[in-house]
């Protein structure tokens, strides 16, 4: 009896704080995520309410190993352990506003097939924090055909689903991102990083992923992501290592390298061999390399090495730094040549 008080009273001393059956916390009062256990039991105290609490992470995840990198061959797999968003969305007043700190570790595996938004985060709020994390391996679907309410916003992003806060740091690498609905009115949004912001993404970076809008009404899809509002802010981010971009349906389809399309702000940000892909018999098709569509700022952009196609549609447009622009503005932004990138080694 003496030892357990003993042992109680050292993990006091020491600032740790274990709750019963649960995550343990630090000091500050910050869950520490060790196992997928841990990340599942977070995303349960989240959705059950406490949309405040902040986290870290202690370890890298994995959920589901050897998870098919393929949309037609898992679709047809019924192993893998799902996931729900942590902060499922605005619609249920769930969103995340915590600070979730990934460490600089990573979380892979994840198999997220819902009929909302889908991410490792649906919907990040005001005042929530994302950072230092890596999404690898992993496979998200936003599927709403047959289940559309013409209130939901069809989301789907790495990171995160929705974005009114703040994302820093984040990679998405090796992922499949998928948004489709089958009802006309649907608007939908993908992104390697998130796919819907109105928030600010910092600093992050999507590789060897494929991001995906499909099916009837508006798609839009981007490489970081898929829509961003008045509010957004895209800045310093990169986009490179054989990443597709695909907008793909019977209405509106509109790709950008960065972003799909921007009423925000987009700054400071590059691509890299990439393919941008809008295609469908629509009524316009639009991919650019650094944005599909711009109606506010894109400044001080940079592509290079980029394969666009804007094909089947009534009208088609493509363009390396953004081919619509409506009553927007851009500024420095350019393309570079493999001859433009070797030009400084030539010189010497």
């Amino acid at each position: 009896m003496l030892k357990k008080i003993f042992i109680f009273l050292s993990i006091i001393c020491l600032g740790v704080n274990f709750e019963i059956f649960g995550i343990d916390k630090n000091q500050d009062n910050i869950y520490q995520i060790r196992t997928k256990e841990d990340l599942y039991e977070f995303a349960r105290i989240v959705n059950s309410g406490k949309s405040n609490a902040s986290a870290v992470l202690m370890n890298d995840i994995v959920i589901n190993k050897n998870i098919k990198l393929s949309d037609k061959e898992i679709e047809s797999e019924k192993k893998y352990l799902d996931w729900e968003p942590i902060g499922k969305n605005s619609n249920n007043k769930k969103e995340y506003t915590g600070v979730f700190d990934g460490n600089n570790h990573s979380i892979s595996g994840i198999y997220c097939d819902t009929e909302n938004n889908s991410g490792l985060f649906g919907c990040l709020g005001t005042g929530g924090e994302i950072k230092n994390l890596k999404i690898k391996k992993s496979y998200f679907l936003s599927n709403l055909e047959n289940n559309f309410d013409s209130d939901e916003i069809i989301s789907c992003g790495a990171v995160c689903a929705l974005s009114f806060g703040r994302i820093k740091n984040c990679k998405s690498e090796n992922n499949i991102i998928i948004s489709k609905a089958s009802d006309e009115n649907a608007c939908k949004s993908s992104g390697g990083i998130c796919g819907r912001n109105s928030g600010e993404i910092i600093e992050s970076e999507t590789r060897n992923t494929t991001i995906k809008t499909e099916g009837k009404g508006e798609n839009n899809s981007g490489g970081i992501c898929g829509l961003e509002l008045e509010t957004g802010r895209i800045n310093k981010c990169m986009v490179d290592k054989n990443t597709k971009v695909i907008s793909e349906g019977n209405y509106k389809n509109c790709s950008g390298g960065v972003v799909g399309q921007n009423l925000g702000t987009v700054y400071k940000s590059k691509v890299e061999k990439i393919k941008v892909i809008a295609r469908g018999n629509s009524k316009e098709n639009i991919s650019g390399g650094i944005c599909g569509k711009n109606m506010n700022i894109l400044d001080t952009c940079t592509v290079s090495s980029t394969k666009l196609v804007s094909e089947d549609g009534k009208l088609n447009y493509k363009a390396p730094i953004c081919p619509y622009v409506v009553g927007g503005k851009m500024s420095d932004c350019k393309e570079y040549s493999w001859f433009d990138l070797l030009r400084p080694i030539i010189s010497f």
